[in-house]
């Protein structure tokens, strides 16, 4: 049993039943919400399963409990990381209105969250931070390979993603300053590659269609911009084949 304590808040690891579970009592904040990412991270990293007993933890916004799914994807996501909150409470309320159980599910008690451990969510997702380099394209493609592969995604699906992911990262290294993030999302629409950088300005059109936004938007099904208070994020979805 081991313990991890912030003003607000308590983690207590228990490994009696060869899954760790993090017992989490107290308040969920902007600040103690950094100390539970950084504790359920180490756990999900070292073990790769993890469950979390959230009927002592009190939320004091629903924007807060993303704190899970954030940590589930950072950690590798399905099957590399595994994550199942456990209880019936406030907070298992809130993350439920707030669609949270889509990518993080949730059980009322332990032994139902053992079980649901080898139950993929119904959205899985990676994310990565990439260098500020142009570094980052030589090895984004091997990051889609590797999660097409986990996800059992088509073949043809996969290789578009990936050229898909290059040119995205290559367009955030090149246009952009500042970190980027490339995530990949899986659930029943299909595959979403996603790049967030800090920058708002819109990405560059060209007028060669073998070479940047044209070549992602041949190979992708729907794309768009989403922005932020702090940038953007520019995102390509891949439909499975029927």
């Amino acid at each position: 049993m081991r313990d991890g304590r912030d003003d607000d808040l308590t983690v207590r690891i228990e490994d009696d039943l060869g899954v760790p579970v993090a017992v989490c009592t107290g308040r969920l904040t902007v600040a103690t919400s950094s100390t539970l990412r950084g504790a359920l991270g180490k756990q999900l990293l070292d073990r790769g399963r993890l469950l979390i007993e959230v009927d002592g933890l009190q939320p004091t916004s629903s924007a807060h409990t993303a704190v899970f799914s954030s940590v589930l994807a950072r950690s590798g996501g399905w099957p590399t990381a595994r994550m199942v909150v456990v209880g019936t409470g406030q907070l298992v309320t809130v993350m439920r209105l707030a669609g949270n159980e889509r990518e993080v599910p949730i059980a009322a008690d332990r032994a139902a969250g053992l079980a649901r451990l080898d139950h993929a969510p119904d959205r899985v997702r990676r994310t990565t931070e990439l260098p500020g380099a142009v570094r980052a394209t030589r090895y984004v493609r091997e990051l889609v390979r590797v999660a097409c592969s986990d996800w059992d995604i088509p073949d043809e699906v996969r290789d578009r993603a990936m050229v898909v992911a290059d040119e995205l990262v290559a367009n955030a290294v090149q246009h952009t300053r500042g970190p980027a993030e490339l995530a990949l999302t899986m659930d029943a629409q299909g595959l979403r590659v996603s790049v967030r950088d800090g920058s708002s300005t819109l990405p560059p059109s060209t007028p060669d269609p073998m070479h940047g936004l044209a070549v992602v938007a041949a190979l992708g099904d729907a794309q768009g911009v989403s922005p932020h208070l702090d940038g953007k994020t520019v995102w390509v979805l891949l439909r499975r084949p029927d």
